[in-house]
């Protein structure tokens, strides 16, 4: 049960998920705003991922679960199997050029 869940999990993920759009598209890799979707996917497909600061929301909302989308932003960038060395330039130029990181002044 848990290889054949495994081996689903990688198909959809791997085959008709990043692997399919990053090829289909001819991406360098994928781009997600916050941190919850680009890292679940990864994940699954057992894939590198790397978030960066994206900005700071003043207001939000919570949704049902808790999740406040006030606050510092994340960008999650994903790629495919062994792109590491292409998500590190692609997240460094990304936060030099976006100069998001800040160092907070309100604790919360």
């Amino acid at each position: 049960m848990y290889a054949e869940s495994l081996r689903l999990n990688h198909e959809l993920s791997r085959d008709q998920g990043i692997d399919h759009v990053i090829r289909e598209h001819r991406l360098d890799a994928l781009l997600f705003l916050g941190n919850e979707e680009g890292i679940e996917l990864s994940a699954r497909a057992g894939y590198p991922a790397i978030t960066v600061p994206g900005g700071y929301a003043e207001t939000g909302i919570i949704t049902e679960g808790g999740y406040t989308t006030k606050g510092p932003q994340g960008m999650t960038f994903v790629g495919t199997a062994y792109s590491e060395p292409s998500l590190f330039r692609l997240a460094y130029a990304y936060e030099q050029a976006s100069q998001y990181r800040f160092a907070p002044t309100d604790p919360v």
